[in-house]
């Protein structure tokens, strides 16, 4: 079961992979416990505001972002929704940075081992990107400012900056809490001290939670967020974001040994067909003979570097062709939201085609390495088919024109001049099996 999708995982923070695939599996025990408790558990509590939230959202939608403190319901929000999770007997305080010359306001510091753990600040409730009207920006939490109301002491200088500064600045001091929770209205942040500058967190969309209202997706807000989980009681309790990041980098291992044999043995089928492919031809195997072979400076010798290093280069290609395609919306590189690319000239459109059995007339076709050599060169010389040609050319389709571009990535990994000998080889359909193995896991 993947990750709900009112949880970003900013930046990886934990491993993707882990998260769509395991992750559900480890809460398992936790959730069953909070059934128990019924409308007591967090995740009910969590979900039981609902009616509360969207009432909330409607009363910012009358107010600009920085005119939301005067509303007293919008100034309620973040207590109640701290309530839900566990947190209570909450002291608002300034904390320090800077060599004490300015101070940040917060909601509460929670400390664990006598130290500081975790800080909770709020900003004004921020609306969702589906509620503003078209033409306004989107009311990014770390974009705005610690307001001077939110002090508890008006003589202490405030803090100048956004908040993306001022969380900055306390997970640098020399007493940083492990955690930041940051809450804006519609979205929640957890802030790790040790991931912040690296621009690695969670993000919560409470606003797609309500609006679904699936009891699984309470179940990992909470799971997340809860005193219970990220703030236990005991001093030796176990908090279950350790336990979620051992089994990540554990599983994320995993992955990554799977991954280096699946290579080797891609690298093993691809120098294995061009060997076949020299000698059904009649071709040396130990010099250049063909043109476009001959690597500058003009030496003939083949060496079992040259090509492994070539099927290397190839492999790396396709890793990186699954791992673009993988994360297409939020890379950009390839457009895989474009029906054209995606059944056209996608990976993806070729792992269907191999898990279809060859025939004997279709074994020895060159299909899979001309779609891959298509693709290859597309990505390093860019495609842009509506460029140089007249708009009055172009004919439209409901107002757009259809036709998708990649930007060219003139790196050394998709240049031609990279892979010679397997670029003028014929890599029959057995390459499928190393262009497309089902065995390697797509990256993230």
């Amino acid at each position: 079961m993947p990750l709900d999708t009112s949880i970003a995982n900013v930046g990886e923070y934990y491993s993707s992979h882990y998260l769509d695939s395991a992750f559900a599996r480890d809460l398992r025990e936790l959730i069953s416990g909070w059934r128990l408790q019924g409308r007591n558990a967090p995740p009910r509590r969590v979900e039981a505001l609902s009616v509360r939230y969207f009432s909330a959202k409607a009363s910012a939608l009358e107010y600009e972002p920085d005119q939301r403190w005067q509303d007293e319901e919008l100034v309620g929000w973040h207590a109640h929704l701290l309530d839900a999770l566990g947190y209570s007997e909450l002291s608002p305080l300034d904390l320090p940075v800077a060599g004490r010359s300015a101070y940040v306001p917060t909601m509460s510091r929670i400390n664990r081992y006598g130290k500081p753990w975790l800080v909770i600040c709020e900003t004004s409730f921020c609306l969702p990107d589906t509620s503003l009207k078209d033409g306004m920006p989107s009311e990014n939490p770390l974009e705005m400012q610690p307001a001077a109301h939110q002090q508890t002491s008006a003589d202490l200088k405030l803090f100048d900056g956004d908040w993306s500064r001022a969380i900055g600045r306390l997970l640098t001091e020399e007493d940083a809490p492990r955690w930041v929770l940051f809450l804006a209205g519609s979205q929640v942040l957890l802030l790790d001290q040790r991931t912040f500058s690296q621009g690695r967190y969670l993000a919560f969309d409470l606003d797609d939670a309500f609006g679904r209202k699936e009891k699984d997706t309470f179940g990992h807000v909470a799971a997340f967020l809860s005193t219970e989980t990220l703030c236990p009681n005991g001093e030796s309790d176990a908090v279950l974001h350790d336990r979620i990041e051992e089994q990540s980098h554990r599983f994320a291992h995993g992955v990554t040994d799977k991954l280096q044999e699946a290579v080797r043995e891609a690298i093993y089928l691809l120098a294995n067909e061009w060997v076949e492919d020299r000698r059904r031809r009649n071709l040396s195997m130990v010099s250049r003979r063909l043109k476009n072979e001959y690597l500058p400076g003009g030496n003939e010798e083949i060496t079992a570097e040259d090509l492994r290093r070539e099927a290397l280069i190839f492999v790396y290609r396709l890793l990186f062709c699954f791992y673009a395609e993988s994360r297409g919306g939020e890379l950009g590189i390839l457009p895989m939201s474009d029906e054209a690319y995606r059944y056209g000239y996608s990976l993806e459109a070729l792992r269907d085609l191999e898990l279809a059995p060859l025939t004997p007339s279709t074994e020895e076709g060159l299909y899979f390495q001309h779609h891959l050599k298509k693709l290859f060169g597309i990505i390093h010389e860019g495609f842009n088919p509506g460029a140089h040609i007249s708009k009055q050319l172009q004919i439209p389709e409901g107002g757009k024109v259809r036709a998708f571009s990649i930007q060219p990535l003139t790196a050394t990994l998709f240049d031609p001049g990279s892979t010679p000998l397997l670029d003028n080889a014929r890599l029959g359909q057995p390459l499928s099996a190393a262009g497309c193995p089902p065995s390697v896991p797509q990256p993230g």
